[in-house]
């Protein structure tokens, strides 16, 4: 199976009603539940992305099946003037559409915990909308695979903890990228180091408030 074809179809996929449809009705099952009834077979929408179910036994591959269909059940309805807007700007080009599809399959892939899906989805659908580049979709999604979950989900929250604005919790997401620290007046006052949220991590609240 090519890597590109991998990629196209979840990139397809992702913008189908159908096939988030499917996901939805997925989620409450297993996929070795699937596998078992052969259910994966009777979803051509979803294309390549189930035959590594059914060519495919290992853990690891039940696994990106899994960060699929969570990713694509957590991808929002997108209106037609936005399907068409991304498939005009990524989807018609062939090299593209590669590169694209090829970025996704390695993030999916590399993503260390399920519900990291969810938040790549919310990352998506800011690029679909064109509430941000390819770029910045590689950046922030470089950022997250980096990050904590639990970090993640703080610094998503729209009203965070008054503990969660301080450098001892800020300085954890230094090495993503999501803040950044300089020199100023600390926030108890002192002349120093002062750690904030950076242009990146303002531009992840962004797209996570606004998913």
């Amino acid at each position: 199976m090519a890597p590109d074809e991998l990629g196209i179809s979840v990139l397809k996929s992702a913008v189908s009603s159908e096939a988030k449809d499917i996901a939805v009705e997925w989620s409450q099952f297993g996929i070795e539940k699937l596998l078992a009834e052969g259910a994966l077979k009777d979803a051509p929408m979803l294309g390549t992305v189930v035959k590594i179910c059914t060519m495919t036994k290992t853990i690891r591959d039940h696994l990106f099946m899994r960060k699929v269909l969570d990713f694509l059940r957590a991808c929002p309805q997108f209106n037609d003037l936005e399907k068409m807007g991304f498939a005009r700007e990524h989807l018609s080009d062939p090299e593209k559409i590669k590169k694209l599809g090829d970025t996704m399959v390695l993030i999916l892939d590399k993503l260390d915990d399920l519900e990291k899906a969810e938040i790549l989805a919310k990352l998506f659908a800011a690029l679909v909308r064109k509430h941000i580049d390819y770029s910045d979709f590689r950046r922030l999604a470089a950022g997250v695979d980096r990050a904590f979950i639990e970090d993640l989900k703080i610094l998503a929250a729209q009203s965070p903890r008054l503990e969660h604005n301080k450098e001892s919790f800020l300085i954890l997401l230094e090495p993503m990228g999501f803040v950044h620290t300089g020199g100023g007046v600390s926030r108890l006052g002192a002349l120093g180091s002062r750690t904030d949220i950076s242009p990146l991590g303002k531009l992840f609240q962004k797209c996570m408030a606004e998913a």
